[in-house]
């Protein structure tokens, strides 16, 4: 028998909530409250970082499907923000599988519960998890420590029956959604994100599914959110398609002929010039295995295909709205963010295909480089060691680092080569370079 202490909260602790479903919020606040705990409760995940260092938490508890952000986007910006970088996140989410949650503690989270959950296992999850930060507050060993508790506690609900609710309201945490047609989708009632805001560069999205019935019917539901849809029938038509029409997201099944999903990831991910796009596997084989092999080979994302439509488009829109957010956070004129979250093809691209005008500069580790850009064409580009197209050469390698693009005015110089022409040279030599590399690996 648990030990009740366990449920006993201290008055001083404050604990912050993060979901956008408001029934399941003032649900989980009521119950905080309850047990003693001082609560602060958002259902806007894009105000996390502020209402966090306001806050001044001892444990944020923050859902992982959200719209605008979801919870990783949460944990990456109060990772990022010196102010809130120290607040212990635990997800809280519907997702059981096992991959998800190697995923969740690998991103950084301290813990992960799964919905639904009765009063009893929240307090006491979280009752242990602010035991285990509290003893581990003299320094030392508190890594450690930390994960070690995180990794024993991981498993309590995960492995449990469906539970009965024991307290009142508390079946709303156990509510599914269900699936929808297509021709039910659509307007505020179905909770629905909103794809209107993107810009046209960002609505074209490819589907790889053998079965016509559901490959029709993917065309049919993401067409009804205004998005532009190229259908393949296998792998290597969808292969041949993402070189022609570019598309800011692959959505493909495993199991197709000639070339499988997990194939057509593989080469994606091989080639520079189309490398950086996202790709989200829909699949009706949802096992861990399977679910491995495809993060393991770079998706994005594994759904699966008796998962709610609403689950499908929340998913599909927080991928493009973290291309579409890039230019968000200084105005038109101005935007800032990770190399990483986009790649350096992705982002010259979206430079060209804005049109924009301007200075893009980069910087990843001490080395720096800027990228002017007039109309969408790069004129002038200047690194430590290059000038010019070889300077641009220089930087489509890299992955990590940050970017921040200022609109100015821009000579009216020549274009130093035709973009395309620039970006598809410059991912050649990027190939040769990674095929010399593999092959001295391999020697």
């Amino acid at each position: 028998m648990e030990d009740q202490s366990d449920a006993a909260a201290d008055t001083t602790q404050t604990i912050v909530v993060i979901d956008d479903e408001a029934p399941v919020r003032e649900l989980i606040e009521r119950l905080l409250s309850e047990a003693g705990y001082r609560v602060v409760a958002t259902g806007e995940p894009e105000t996390a970082v502020n209402v966090v260092a306001e806050a001044r938490p001892d444990l944020v508890l923050c859902d992982v499907v959200m719209p605008i952000l979801d919870g990783y986007d949460v944990l990456r910006q109060l990772q990022a923000d010196p102010r809130t970088a120290s607040y212990p996140v635990v997800f809280l989410t519907a997702h059981r599988e096992f991959t998800e949650r190697v995923r969740a503690f690998r991103s950084g989270a301290l813990d992960y519960i799964a919905k639904p959950f009765t009063r009893e296992i929240l307090l006491r999850r979280v009752a242990k998890l602010l035991r285990a930060l509290a003893s581990g507050s003299d320094g030392g060993g508190e890594t450690a420590r930390l994960g070690a508790a995180a990794a024993r506690m991981a498993g309590e609900t995960q492995s449990a029956p469906a539970l009965v609710a024991q307290t009142a309201g508390a079946e709303e945490l156990q509510a599914e959604d269900s699936a929808q047609e297509p021709a039910e989708l659509g307007g505020e009632s179905s909770g629905v994100p909103d794809f209107s805001a993107f810009p046209d560069i960002l609505r074209t999205v490819l589907v790889a599914e053998d079965n016509e019935a559901f490959r029709g019917f993917l065309v049919r539901l993401l067409s009804q959110q205004g998005l532009r849809v190229v259908a393949a029938r296998d792998g290597e038509e969808a292969l041949r398609l993402a070189f022609t029409e570019r598309p800011w997201l692959i959505i493909t099944d495993t199991k197709m002929p000639r070339v499988d999903g997990y194939e057509l990831c593989q080469r994606v991910r091989a080639h520079s010039l189309i490398g950086h796009t996202p790709i989200v596997f829909l699949s009706r084989w949802d096992d861990y295995q399977s679910r491995y092999k495809a993060f393991d080979l770079g998706a994005d994302e594994y759904i699966s295909k008796s998962a709610p439509v609403r689950e499908l488009l929340m998913r599909v829109h927080l991928i493009l709205r973290r291309y579409a957010g890039m230019g968000q956070r200084g105005g038109d004129d101005h935007m800032r963010g990770g190399i990483g979250a986009i790649g350096m093809v992705g982002l010259l691209q979206m430079c060209h295909m804005t049109r924009l005008t301007g200075l893009l500069s980069l910087q990843s580790g001490s080395r720096l480089v800027e990228i002017r850009f007039r109309q969408g064409e790069i004129v002038a580009a200047e690194s430590e060691g290059a000038n010019g197209v070889e300077a641009v050469y220089d930087v489509l390698g890299w992955t990590r680092g940050y970017f921040e693009f200022a609109a100015l005015v821009v000579d009216e110089l020549p274009a130093l080569d035709a973009f395309a022409h620039v970006l598809l040279e410059g991912c050649r030599r990027l190939d040769e370079r990674r095929h010399v590399a593999d092959e001295a690996a391999t020697r």
